[in-house]
């Protein structure tokens, strides 16, 4: 299954992450569908080079026609953000195209903080990190599209 050894690559490359979006949502007992995997991550050459090695081995490649190893770049990565208003890079399994995972460019958040606050879900004989609650909200919060505030208002209720 496609979700297990993204995880498990993921876990052993040691590889900096955090689960954010949907799936985040859902871990907190929201139940509401998503296609993609959202992702916030060290952006660190180092932590870069094992998510790519991550996505090598899983056969993923960037949705967009770039050269991969510029996402180590800040400088691209901001040139990208700003000239292109790229906020995350997809990439897709090449044979599943339907599996799908989002990296953010720039973390809204210190992301080295919201590791510290990270929740942590140990599935099979791995762990899987996922943002804290408070760190989804807020990040929620700044991007306000309709489904953001619905999740950001049921994340609440859970708090009552």
């Amino acid at each position: 299954m496609f979700y297990d050894d993204f995880f498990l690559k993921l876990y052993k490359n040691k590889v900096r992450y955090l689960l954010g979006g949907g799936h985040a949502v859902n871990i907190y007992g929201i139940i509401r569908s998503t296609y993609d995997i959202d992702i916030l991550l060290d952006l660190s050459e180092e932590n870069l080079d094992k998510l790519l090695k991550t996505f090598q081995g899983l056969k993923m490649i960037s949705a967009l026609p770039i050269n991969v190893n510029d996402i180590k770049s800040e400088t691209i990565r901001n040139r990208w953000i700003n000239e292109k208003n790229l906020i995350a890079l997809n990439f897709y399994k090449q044979d599943e195209s339907y599996h799908s995972v989002d990296i953010f460019l720039k973390p809204l958040i210190n992301f080295d903080e919201m590791f510290k606050r990270k929740k942590i879900v140990k599935y099979n004989d791995f762990e899987i990190y996922v943002i804290n609650k408070d760190d989804l909200i807020a990040l929620k919060s700044i991007a306000g599209r309709d489904k953001d505030i619905s999740d950001i208002e049921e994340l609440r209720k859970q708090n009552n």
